[in-house]
């Protein structure tokens, strides 16, 4: 390329000096409600401590809606849909044991 010639060429844009840093691939952050939700889901159905199941489905809940309003930003949106079903599973089983328990009292309340 000659030394006279002006590059580039007149008309076109001047390209910067400034190199724009490149985003490194992170891995997304863990989401701490999702990850209660799971815990508290696991505690409620493996334990006799079922009344922590609807809060493991409240939290599971607004894991996945945090999750799902910023994508990028969490990872772990499996264990808050684990904690949200471990959470209804546990506060099914919790209604069905009022329930029996209720009905329990009101035969033996009965006879």
């Amino acid at each position: 390329m000659p030394d006279d010639e002006e590059y580039p060429p007149e008309g076109w844009p001047r390209q910067s000096q400034y190199v724009y840093p490149q985003p490194l691939n992170q891995r997304p952050q863990d989401n701490s409600a999702a990850t209660m939700s799971m815990v508290l889901g696991i505690v409620g159905l493996g334990t006799c401590l079922a009344f922590l199941s609807p809060f493991a489905w409240a939290k599971g809940s607004q894991a996945l809606e945090e999750i799902d309003a910023n994508p990028g930003v969490y990872g772990n949106r499996g264990m808050a849909v684990a904690g949200r079903i471990t959470g209804m599973i546990g506060t099914a089983l919790l209604g069905l044991g009022l329930l029996a328990g209720l009905v329990i009292a009101g035969v033996l309340l009965a006879s």
